[in-house]
């Protein structure tokens, strides 16, 4: 009988292990593909495709990407959007969420009420284009901060890590006379730094993969961020002739590998904080 049992339970995990190794690759080959199609010259991947490896191999694909007009200004758009507004959104999340965490905050759950219901509730297009109008964010630099500050989800993972905190230790540090901006900076902040880490990356990523507020509200070319460059070249790719069609193909799959770059080099070094930060709060004691 424990022969069998073993025998059964090490079916069970080959059964187990296989399933995960074909997820693998169903997820990493997509990857691979767009790297080995970045480095194939155009014509090659237009008549014979790939499998797996990269036919002719040219730097051509990633040359025609860094001479595209205006794609410097674009970098420096996304890459001052990314810090900037990940930057103040984690910071002024973090001060909503210390503020809600005060259970004798008058009308505390009022508010965590109406923030939420802000999640599931919007007027649509039309009016929120209304109100960036009014407040001259049309075309402006500051439309991809401003509205992006505010998130109601990130604001409960932060939220979350802050009450994770022993109260002993904010007891301890009242006693001490620690007021409420050192508490937040000093305490609060460092202790949540899982939660904050995984805000951060959460923001990031939306920033620098944002082309929606570039190609809606802004109409400055050298104002759109890299994400709406991408898009916009993948729109009017199949507009221009045969031959154009072909280059802008592989040209798509280089800027597609830049663009993919940056998210994959700074990820492991952030992935250690990614449980901590999400699950914590999940076990009371």
């Amino acid at each position: 009988m424990k022969r069998r049992k073993k025998k059964s339970m090490g079916l069970y995990q080959g059964c187990i292990l296989l399933i995960l190794l074909l997820a693998c690759v169903t997820m990493v080959y997509p990857f691979v593909y767009i790297f080995s199609a970045s480095l194939t010259e155009g014509h090659t991947y237009f008549t014979e495709g790939i499998l797996l490896f990269a036919k002719d191999l040219t730097m051509e694909n990633y040359a025609a990407v860094l001479e595209m007009k205006n794609i410097w200004q674009s970098t420096v758009i996304s890459v001052s959007r990314t810090i900037l507004g990940t930057v103040l959104s984690v910071l002024l999340m973090a001060m909503l969420a210390y503020a809600l965490c005060d259970k004798e905050l008058p009308g505390r759950s009022f508010f965590v009420k109406y923030f939420f219901l802000t999640t599931i509730l919007n007027g649509g297009m039309i009016p929120y284009v209304i109100v960036l109008q009014n407040m001259n964010l049309m075309n402006s630099y500051w439309v991809y901060i401003i509205p992006a500050i505010y998130s109601f989800y990130n604001m409960i993972i932060i939220r979350t890590n802050f009450e994770s905190i022993p109260i002993s230790i904010v007891e301890a540090a009242k006693l001490d006379g620690v007021g409420e901006l050192r508490m937040f900076f000093k305490i609060y902040m460092p202790l949540a730094k899982p939660g904050l880490v995984v805000v951060a990356m959460y923001t990031a990523i939306f920033h620098w993969n944002d082309w929606f507020a570039g190609a809606y509200y802004v109409t400055n070319a050298k104002m759109k961020p890299l994400a709406t460059v991408l898009q916009e070249l993948v729109m009017n790719s199949g507009a221009g002739t045969a031959s154009s069609a072909i280059a802008d193909s592989t040209t798509i799959m280089a800027f597609t590998v830049l663009m993919i770059l940056p998210i994959v080099l700074v990820y492991p070094f952030l992935q250690k904080y990614f449980v901590d930060g999400v699950a914590i709060g999940s076990i009371k004691e």
